[in-house]
């Protein structure tokens, strides 16, 4: 199942005519949410549905292992920063046990059934050809260097098409160095059975939410610190208040994010810039680190409370995740796991960020503007090009905008 909304675009160049090919194959179905197609239908009626995306990430093999993050199925989303112009970095948690596969699949039929989805059908037979024999040389092509056998070699064939495409394939795959490791990995060594649990919320078409009341539920009983890696945070007034309580009871708050210099979107950037003196104003104990360029950009979604308490998936902190897409997490208990997640985060975090700050007299009050408004000490234009401030202070004056961010 793909989203409707990500199908027709520049990300997916190329993919419908794949996913058309694919539909072809024995035991093969694929849908996608929410079609453009559909959603408008009832646009007059059900304004919000237009924005319904199926925002999750989820594997499930032979309902034995389940797999949920952040990740979307692309180069950029694997590769490593010396194998692709761009990479993401993110997080997946691999989960094995009937229990957990249950639990996405349940969620996963739910969500299939929708009578807003379209059935990829297959396509006109020219089409279809051309990209049957793409697939069955891309197979052969990945067989052979996964599995160390180093570049697929042409096969006997007069047709300069085909040649074409296992040059093309060939070429591209070679630029990843790293994957031809793959056919070595092993899922598990030994690794100590834990508690998990998978919270799940439909779109707005769907009446299924179990995540944002958690994390509230969460933040509120945290008395130590609560770490959030989330690459777009534009926090709604519940959030705030769970937060200002938090940062009142003496905990501390570190938030790891993207900035208008690392983002795929510079709109939550834009809102956030709004944000982000009053966060840090109304909550003392709070850090806001946010990754400078391209080379640091975030994609991960994990959220860490008192160094105990772990949930990955593909929430962000933003409105679109908390009222319009489908989403999934997996929320683990365990202090041993905790820890080693807030160590990858404090990787991450050592690669390179900056930290936005207001200014503070001696006692560590907020030092206010003639407007009673936090004097920023760092922030956004300190660090990003004039165009891009340029653009984020349009963005962020677009008040209708942000329930849609």
């Amino acid at each position: 199942m793909i989203d409707g909304r990500i199908y027709r675009s520049g990300y997916m160049k190329g993919m419908p005519d794949c996913f058309k090919a694919l539909s072809v194959f024995p035991n093969v179905e694929i849908k996608i949410y929410n079609s453009v197609s559909q959603s408008i239908m009832h646009m007059v009626t059900d304004f919000s549905g237009l924005f319904a995306s199926c925002h999750k990430k989820i594997l499930i093999s032979d309902g034995k292992f389940s797999l949920t993050g952040g990740r979307n199925i692309g180069p950029d989303y694997f590769a490593g920063p010396e194998e692709y112009p761009c990479v993401y970095r993110d997080t997946d948690i691999l989960i094995e046990g009937p229990h957990a596969s249950e639990r996405f699949k349940a969620a996963f039929e739910d969500e299939w059934i929708c009578s807003r989805n379209s059935v990829v059908k297959p396509p006109s037979k020219t089409i279809l050809q051309k990209e049957l024999d793409r697939i069955e040389i891309a197979a052969k092509v990945m067989d052979s260097y996964l599995n160390g056998k180093g570049l697929a070699e042409p096969e006997s064939t007069n047709s300069a098409e085909q040649k074409a495409i296992f040059a093309e394939l060939n070429d591209e795959i070679s630029k990843f160095k790293n994957i031809s490791s793959f056919a070595g990995f092993e899922l598990f060594t030994n690794e100590p059975e834990l508690p998990v649990k998978i919270l799940e919320k439909n779109s707005s078409l769907g009446k299924l939410n179990g995540i944002a009341q958690s994390l509230k539920d969460f933040a509120e009983v945290a008395r130590e610190d609560i770490i959030i890696q989330n690459p777009y945070v534009v926090l709604s007034n519940e959030a705030m208040d769970v937060l200002r309580r938090a940062s009142a009871r003496f905990v501390k708050i570190l938030i790891h994010s993207n900035s208008g210099g690392s983002t795929d979107s510079l709109f939550p950037q834009a809102f956030l810039m709004n944000d982000w003196k009053k966060m840090l104003a109304e909550m003392p104990t709070l850090r806001l680190l946010v990754a400078p360029g391209a080379l640091q950009r975030l994609h991960s979604k994990t959220f860490v409370a008192d160094r105990h308490i772990v949930i990955i998936g593909s929430y962000n902190m933003d409105p679109l995740s908390k009222d319009s897409n489908a989403e999934a997490v997996a929320v683990v208990n365990d202090k041993n796991f905790a820890e080693m997640v807030y160590n990858q985060t404090q990787k991450d975090i050592a690669r390179g960020v900056l930290e936005y700050k207001i200014k503070r007299d001696v006692n560590g009050k907020p030092l206010l503007d003639k407007k009673g408004r936090p004097i920023k000490e760092f922030g956004p234009e300190d660090h990003l090009d004039p165009k891009t401030i340029k653009k984020m202070n349009i963005y962020r004056q677009i008040g209708l905008l942000r329930p849609f961010i």
